[in-house]
């Protein structure tokens, strides 16, 4: 399977499992989508990456040689949108890399570490990225349930759909 072919039960199944082994300590987990060891969230929506084939040599090179463009298309900035609502909710410390909240675009270390745009540099579909992330850190405020509140099981899950509670 390439990285990117788990579905959303798949996926919430294997980080229910992930945090039942490290929850022996009781420590307080980071959520992210991306980090400046991996290649951007925006990138591998959008099927610009040579991911999948785990061949470290390519992703570096990729970065170096090929680097992906910044999306244009709606579909990637909604995966990054669903990818903010999971993260921003579940259990954990959000860790927001920088750039990922407007869905910059970019290929393993080096290329994941692009010169940030702000303002009228933006994209409109990276403005309305912006604008959710910005919501949903301000819904974690607003309601305590999803910083500190109980995950139970998922009311329900399968590969296109998941739904769950923070009580």
């Amino acid at each position: 399977l390439a990285r990117s072919d788990i579905g959303l039960g798949t996926m919430d199944s294997e980080i229910r499992d992930i945090r039942r082994a490290y929850k022996g300590g009781g420590p307080l987990m980071s959520t992210f989508i991306g980090n400046h060891d991996m290649g951007r969230f925006i990138s591998m929506a959008a099927g610009d990456m040579f991911c999948g084939v785990w061949d470290l040599y390519a992703d570096i090179a990729q970065g170096w040689l090929y680097p992906p463009p910044q999306p244009t298309a709606e579909l990637p900035y909604r995966k990054l949108g669903l990818a903010f609502a999971y993260a921003m909710t579940v259990p954990g410390v959000p860790l927001i890399y920088y750039g990922d909240e407007i869905g910059l675009a970019g290929a393993d270390d080096p290329d994941n570490r692009r010169l940030m745009a702000f303002g009228s540099a933006l994209s409109p579909r990276q403005s309305e990225a912006l604008a959710l992330v910005s919501a949903w850190a301000r819904a974690r405020l607003r309601y305590p349930s999803l910083s500190r509140g109980d995950w139970p099981a998922p009311i329900l899950r399968e590969d296109n759909l998941l739904v769950f509670a923070r009580t």
